[in-house]
């Protein structure tokens, strides 16, 4: 994983001599499918989310995301997470790179013959993800972050989604 993670920073590094890839100000909303891997035991899960961006600067922009991970094997999850991005613009002005790191909340329920037990944790998200406009208000994007969070739930996630930019 601390491979993985250098090998990122590495290319996120040297994509920042190329400047700016949004402007201070512009927002957008967008969907995502989530699949949760590595949680502990082998468990994963899929899970379908929304979010909101606003750019606070050129380089800076935050990201309030909910994903809720469907039932599978009795127990079922939610995440609502605060993201901040640092994006960068690679030589096409139409794909963008950028690492995170956020914090949230994330709840789990377990029910089983009429039996049910459920917990909420805090969590840290570190990770990075790209996007790529195919129109001036579509683009679309992949994420990958760890999250961290206590007990047994830290877990490896991939999201492709979409957004609409206004």
């Amino acid at each position: 994983m601390k491979k993985y993670l250098m090998i990122l920073a590495i290319a996120l590094g040297a994509a920042t001599f190329t400047g700016a890839a949004q402007e201070k100000g512009q927002m957008a909303a967008g969907v995502n499918f989530d699949i949760g891997l590595a949680y502990s035991g082998g468990y994963s899960n899929f899970g379908l989310g929304a979010k909101f961006q606003y750019s606070f600067t050129d380089h800076l922009r935050v990201e309030p995301a909910f994903t809720y991970y469907f039932k599978k094997d009795f127990t079922s999850m939610w995440d609502l997470m605060a993201n901040v991005h640092w994006v960068f613009k690679l030589r096409n002005e139409k794909f963008t790179v950028y690492p995170l790191v956020g914090l949230g909340v994330v709840g789990v329920k377990a029910s089983v013959f009429g039996y049910s037990a459920s917990t909420t944790n805090f969590g840290v998200n570190l990770g990075g993800g790209a996007d790529w406009a195919i129109t001036p208000k579509i683009a679309i994007g992949a994420e990958l972050k760890y999250s961290i969070v206590g007990n047994s739930w830290s877990h490896l996630g991939i999201q492709i989604g979409a957004k609409y930019l206004f």
